[in-house]
């Protein structure tokens, strides 16, 4: 029988794989997991996860559904449905949840760099870009909201200031753009 450790480190190599990109490698180690511990909630967010990067939104809003219905007040839950959401292009579901978690969470970064992500994505590029610069007015080198910010400002067509705030990441921070 596997003890805590060893399935916590197999969690852990589930989430590694999945952000390297390797969704079913993700899956089978999550899967793993889950008939060892059936309650392994990080496991079921991978799945989720890797499954609608897979193509499987079916599969992915039930898994969510599935553990938010045994814990309602799970931030990481709602976070993941709401992703799941954008990349199914689900995005009037995914801003109306948003939402929500900011307003349960107003000091989350991610959440809101995860709504002006959205709101881009849905062509409303003033109102994403002005959600970055409030993150980026309390977090000024925040690598992660400057790049959303270049890549509204070039979804949108505003290529000047996109090339110029690209430019700047890669003054900083040159490890990450290849």
């Amino acid at each position: 029988a596997e003890d805590l450790d060893s399935l916590s480190g197999r969690q852990h190599l589930s989430t590694v794989y999945r952000e390297a990109g390797d969704f079913k490698k993700s899956i089978e180690i999550a899967t793993e997991i889950i008939e060892h511990d059936g309650q392994n909630i990080g496991a079921k967010l991978n799945l989720a996860f890797c499954s609608s990067q897979l193509g499987d939104s079916v599969r992915a809003e039930r898994m969510i559904k599935e553990v938010q219905a045994d814990n309602p007040d799970n931030f990481s839950c709602k976070l993941h449905l709401c992703l799941i959401y954008i990349y199914t292009c689900k995005y009037g579901k995914a801003k109306e949840r948003l939402e929500k978690l900011i307003k349960a969470n107003p000091n989350n970064v991610g959440v809101k760099l995860n709504l002006a992500h959205c709101l881009g994505l849905m062509g409303k590029s003033d109102r994403a870009i002005r959600i970055i610069n409030d993150v980026l007015a309390d977090n000024p080198d925040d690598f992660s909201a400057k790049l959303l910010l270049a890549i509204t400002y070039r979804e949108s067509g505003n290529y000047e200031s996109a090339i110029s705030i690209l430019k700047s990441v890669m003054k900083i921070n040159p490890s990450h753009i290849n």
